[in-house]
């Protein structure tokens, strides 16, 4: 289109860390900004923080996330959401996964009549229905908390029927929504995300590497944190000093479960928590030597291709999203199994020329991901559908 696009998204978010589908968010529509763009953002305080501290260039509608901290408290959000939604025109209604971004997004493609698109950063194959996510989640929450994130998704997946075009991050969720008969092929489309190579290389460090491994990700079970503590456990067995860096943050329960096993397992002077970090997570990747990524769920996987492109080989569990995305510079194992978690990490650690060629691949294969290119491809699938429906 030959003109400025006007642009509705929204950022529920809480607390003051980012999780890498809200990261994503932030980076495709900073380009869009910059591309001469006029974005608007319906988000909550701690949102709009994040959003100027990371350069973004926007209109904000701010509201206060509810003081509540149960489990109906991002319901709350949503309907606060939903009455800062201008009547006004847009040229299209652009929202993350979600129920918290999707139902405000509906809510506004109602009000403004512009299209909507969701883009799907992480979908797992429970979410299919509200039974079975139901059964997912009671095994973590409590059953309120299951009843109210198995209703968001079963919500969810309702209004992703309606939207006009849906973007997904890898050819297997693709599938997946097809199978969910959540949308027809033609109108899902396979995006790239990318990683900031640009920016990584100019975070300098010493030559010194001191931690043989690292993870990044929220504390939380999905991201297979209390696997990590235990297969750094056997790690530790084999090699006494092995130090392991933990960046994110996460729920005080969880925390507090983690510190108890850290404890337990006598594994205080091997693991160093370094909580959130902005720029300096770059220095503490580029100050290991491996990327431990114990995740029983993933989309893309930010996090990975950011340890990637610091130069670090990867060892995951073997999750089917990774087919096509990650085809060298990584080592995975059956999904669950906390000792070839720790034989693949030590197996690397012991093996100088196999860290070295492993990670010559991982920044090759980083280097195929950049947020430029997947800005560029979804506002281009965007403006043709828009053209189409004109």
């Amino acid at each position: 289109m030959d003109r400025p696009l006007k642009i509705l998204s929204f950022l529920p978010h809480h607390g003051t860390s980012m999780s890498g589908g809200e990261r994503s968010f932030i980076e495709i529509l900073k380009r869009w900004a910059e591309w001469g763009n006029q974005i608007h953002i319906i988000t909550t305080r701690e949102g709009s923080s994040i959003l100027k501290r990371q350069g973004l260039k926007f209109l904000p509608r701010v509201y206060d996330f509810p003081e509540t901290t149960s489990a109906l408290s991002w319901y709350w959000c949503v309907e606060r959401a939903i009455r800062k939604i201008p009547r006004e025109d847009f040229d299209f209604v652009y929202s993350n996964e979600p129920y918290t971004s999707v139902l405000p997004a509906f809510a506004a493609k109602r009000r403004t009549k512009a299209p909507l698109v969701i883009v799907f950063k992480l979908l797992e194959q429970h979410e299919g229905d509200f039974t079975s996510c139901y059964r997912h989640h009671r095994r973590q929450l409590t059953a309120i908390g299951s009843l109210a994130e198995s209703l968001g998704v079963s919500v969810r997946n309702i209004l992703a029927r309606r939207a006009d075009l849906l973007l997904v991050v890898s050819d297997f969720y693709k599938e997946l929504l097809t199978e969910m008969q959540i949308a027809k092929p033609a109108r899902i489309h396979a995006i790239r995300h990318g990683v900031n190579f640009s920016h990584i290389p100019s975070i300098k460090v010493n030559g010194e590497k001191d931690f043989d491994a690292c993870f990044m990700g929220a504390l939380m079970p999905r991201k297979g944190i209390f696997d990590l503590i235990w297969a750094w456990k056997r790690v530790v067995d084999e090699k006494p000093n092995a130090k392991l860096a933990i960046i994110g943050v996460g729920e005080e329960s969880v925390v507090r479960k983690l510190n108890l096993l850290i404890s337990k397992l006598d594994l205080g002077q091997n693991i160093i928590r370094t909580g959130w970090l902005d720029d300096e997570k770059y220095k503490i990747m580029k100050r290991s030597r491996v990327f431990v990524f114990p995740s029983y769920g993933e989309g893309f996987a930010l996090a990975i291709c950011e340890a990637m492109a610091c130069g670090l080989p990867v060892v995951a569990y073997n999750l089917a999203a990774y087919e096509g995305i990650y085809k060298k510079g990584i080592k995975t194992v059956p999904t669950g199994n906390v000792d070839a978690l720790a034989k693949a990490a030590t197996t690397i650690l012991e093996d100088e020329g196999m860290l070295r060629s492993m990670s010559m691949d991982a920044i090759e294969q980083a280097r195929e991901y950049d947020w430029d290119d997947s800005a560029r491809a979804q506002l281009n699938i965007i403006i043709h559908f828009l053209q189409i429906v004109k």
